[in-house]
C-alpha cells in the first residue's frame, strides 16, 4: 500500500491572504529523501520547458505516430531541426528572438536565396528566379 509522504511545505501569499501549500508524494516514507525528489521535478520541468519550445517554435502540436519509434523518431527530427535553429540563431546578426527567427524562416522556406546571406540580412528583396540550366531537346 502506498504510504504518504510530505515533502516539505511553504506558506504563498496571494492578494493579501496566507495559503497554506505543502507538497506531497507517493513514495513511501523511506524512498527517497526530500533533495531528490526536488532533483526530480527541476528536471522534469526541463522536460516541460524542452516541449514548450517544440510547440512554440516548431509549431508541433500532436505526435503523428502512437508506436515507440515513431516518436523516437518524431522527438530526434524536433532535436535536430530545434539544434539547427538555434545554430542559426547563433549566427544571426539581425538579434531575433528564436520564434520570430523560425517564423521568419518558415515565410522564406521556398524563396530562392543563400542562406548565410539571408540571415546577414533579412529584409533584403529575394533575387529574381534563376534561369533554367536544362536545355532542350529538339527531337524533329
Amino acid at each position: 500500500m502506498w504510504k504518504w509522504k510530505l515533502i516539505g511545505s511553504l506558506v504563498a501569499s496571494m492578494s493579501g491572504f496566507n495559503i497554506p501549500r505543502c507538497f506531497i508524494s507517493t513514495c513511501s516514507a523511506g524512498c527517497f529523501g526530500a533533495t531528490t525528489i526536488a532533483d526530480i521535478y527541476k528536471q522534469r520541468w526541463q522536460i516541460e520547458l524542452f516541449f514548450k519550445a517544440l510547440k512554440q517554435n516548431l509549431r508541433v502540436k500532436s505526435f503523428v505516430g502512437t508506436s515507440e519509434n515513431a516518436l523516437r523518431i518524431q522527438i530526434w527530427t524536433a532535436l535536430i531541426a530545434l539544434l539547427l535553429l538555434k545554430w542559426l540563431h547563433h549566427l544571426s546578426k539581425a538579434r531575433w528572438s528564436l520564434s520570430n527567427l523560425a517564423s521568419m524562416l518558415r515565410l522564406n522556406l521556398f524563396t530562392y536565396r543563400d542562406l548565410r546571406d539571408w540571415i546577414d540580412d533579412p529584409f533584403n528583396t529575394p533575387p529574381l528566379q534563376p534561369v533554367p540550366e536544362q536545355l532542350e531537346l529538339a527531337l524533329s
